[in-house]
């Protein structure tokens, strides 16, 4: 006799096709809910990729640093959080034409198992130079005296939005062809 199969065994196979169906509907737009973005090849990463509250979108490398503000040896802060930014913003424009700058609170567990709780300054650049960056990150501990910064990197999608009336201006430009 045959063995006897418990209901939903087979459907493994089903929920494949359901699986890939969703996909190639979801490339095809099907499934697409929000804006019409009309999407081209760039022929540089600063080119415009969609629009965005009427404002074209652009695309561009962002790093954010996240600077811890205890000193590596005595395990706490020593200069004051306004300080530190100052010492940090004067580093920066060295480096950089501008940046956005955060006050955040961290936590982490080092080597001894310490729980270690902190301020902590969090600065974005956007299209800021490799090189640059480790400037900054290398006079920053320096100068905090920091074990490390964390940086993360990310493709971001902007835009610098004008409020209605540039947008209202930009198009009468156009249209009177300036």
């Amino acid at each position: 006799m045959g063995e006897e199969k418990k209901k939903g065994e087979d459907t493994g196979w089903l929920m494949a096709i359901a699986g890939i169906v969703i996909l190639a509907a979801g490339m095809a737009g099907i499934f697409y809910a929000g804006a019409p973005v009309t999407y081209k090849i760039a022929d540089s990463k600063e080119e415009a990729i969609g629009e965005s509250f009427g404002y074209p979108m652009e695309e561009a490398q962002e790093y954010t640093l996240y600077i811890g503000l205890n000193d590596k040896d005595e395990y706490r802060q020593l200069i004051s959080t306004q300080e530190a930014k100052e010492i940090i913003d004067a580093i920066c424009i060295r480096y950089v034409d501008g940046y956005t700058v955060t006050e955040a609170k961290g936590a982490w567990v080092d080597e001894k198992n310490m729980l270690t709780q902190e301020n902590t300054l969090v600065y974005h650049f956007r299209e800021a130079d490799e090189e640059a960056l480790k400037e900054i990150m290398d006079r920053v501990i320096a100068a905090l005296n920091q074990n490390t910064i964390l940086v993360e990197e990310q493709t971001v999608s902007y835009a610098y939005y004008g409020g209605e009336e540039a947008k209202e201006a930009e198009a009468a430009d156009d249209k009177d062809g300036k």
